[in-house]
């Protein structure tokens, strides 16, 4: 049986078994995140030194200026690389991953879903336009609180309504072969319409399994600040990209094989109840 033709489920055992299946899976996880792992680790963890003691270290002249931007593109440039290689392994490949576990038909070569689609680039498209409505909407948010309290409330509750309904569009995106990036918007519409208040709560719990999932993140966070005040005190010679490479790796480890998977295999199931139920619903 497909598994958008099982029997329609409750919230908390979609959130509950979105969770375990996600960290039962942490293994084929970490194998398919260690590229992407390493690389922004090493990247990351010899940038970052760099980074600080500029920042720290405001140019005299005009070609200090130019030596130190000189330096920092670079920098920005593989930080953006980091950035857009962690959002391809965050989304795209997570979302093949749990599409094909919910299937039980899991790839016996992990590698291969780090293989780009022609669906791959669809995925920046669906971020870009959702980057573009939360960026009209903060402006309308602030406006509506500038000028009055409330309708800077509602814009808000507005903003967070829509989250809400399009928060499926990425998986049925993936899921559904046929369907484009900006089709798959108006689909999350449709399949949540009438479900507003379930998928809500749905996404109220999931981010509370979420806070405490990242609890060991804010730990390394703190950790990679402490120790970084401790060794520059004691010893200023002290390589500071042997500390933060494990660190920023623990770090995107934490990130890409345990947080970002609960939500994705959370929202896969909760996609495929609502097909369930709008099955159930054509049916009857």
């Amino acid at each position: 049986m497909h598994p958008s033709d099982s029997p329609p489920r409750d919230v908390v055992d979609i959130v509950i078994t979105g969770y375990k299946k996600s960290l039962g899976s942490i293994k084929p996880l970490t194998l398919v995140s260690l590229p992407v792992v390493l690389f922004s680790a090493i990247t990351m963890g010899w940038l970052y030194p760099d980074a600080n003691s500029m920042s720290d270290q405001a140019a005299k002249t005009f070609s200090e200026a130019m030596q130190q931007l000189q330096l920092m593109i670079p920098m920005m440039g593989l930080s953006i690389l980091s950035s857009l290689l962690t959002y391809y392994v965050s989304t795209f490949v997570l979302l093949q991953f749990f599409r094909d576990l919910y299937q039980g038909e899991i790839q016996e070569d992990v590698y291969t879903y780090l293989r780009p689609t022609p669906k791959a680039g669809g995925i920046f498209g669906i971020a870009f336009f959702v980057f573009l409505a939360t960026l009209l909407s903060i402006v309308l948010i602030a406006l509506g609180l500038i000028l009055l309290i409330l309708p800077g409330l509602a814009l808000l509750c507005g903003f967070l309504a829509l989250l809400a309904r399009i928060c499926l569009v990425n998986h049925i995106y993936i899921s559904e072969p046929e369907v484009g990036f900006i089709d798959a918007f108006g689909k999350s519409w449709t399949l949540t319409q009438g479900y507003f208040w379930r998928t809500v709560g749905l996404l109220c719990l999931m981010l509370l399994a979420q806070f405490f999932l990242s609890i060991p993140l804010y730990i390394v966070s703190v950790v990679m600040g402490l120790l970084a005040v401790v060794v520059q005190m004691f010893s200023g010679a002290f390589p500071m990209a042997l500390l933060y490479v494990p660190l920023f790796a623990l770090t995107y480890w934490l990130s890409l094989a345990v947080t970002s998977p609960g939500a994705i295999s959370t929202l896969q199931g909760y996609y495929l109840d609502l097909k369930a139920r709008q099955t159930q619903r054509s049916v009857t």
